[in-house]
């Protein structure tokens, strides 16, 4: 995603990416997919961060842990909404009693 390598190329990170954050607009030019909701984003530091996201169903298993947020977990988490949108279902599910962070984990 053209929106995302951008962010990265200047050295932030979004931190709170998902299927809610990316938008599509038709153009003369095409399908354009805009990315949204930078109020989390900061300059890529891997560091401890706060977990104030909208879904844990997008967290690298690194943030789960605690063990910091670089443009990996960014990574991780446009698989999941690539995932979501091919499979046109989640990933990880709660299932038989267990939490998502530890399926993901």
């Amino acid at each position: 995603m053209v929106a995302l390598k951008e962010v990265h190329s200047k050295d932030y990170i979004h931190k709170n990416l998902n299927c809610k954050k990316i938008f599509v607009k038709e153009s003369p030019q095409g399908i354009i997919l805009k990315l949204s909701s930078f109020k989390n984003t900061n300059k890529n530091a891997n560091q401890r961060i706060e977990r104030t996201f909208d879904n844990e169903m997008y967290l690298a298993p690194e943030v789960l842990m605690r063990k910091g947020y670089g443009q990996a977990a960014d990574i991780w988490a446009l698989g999941v909404v690539l995932f979501e949108l091919a499979a046109l279902v989640v990933p990880f599910s709660e299932a038989e009693g267990c939490v998502i962070e530890d399926e993901i984990k």
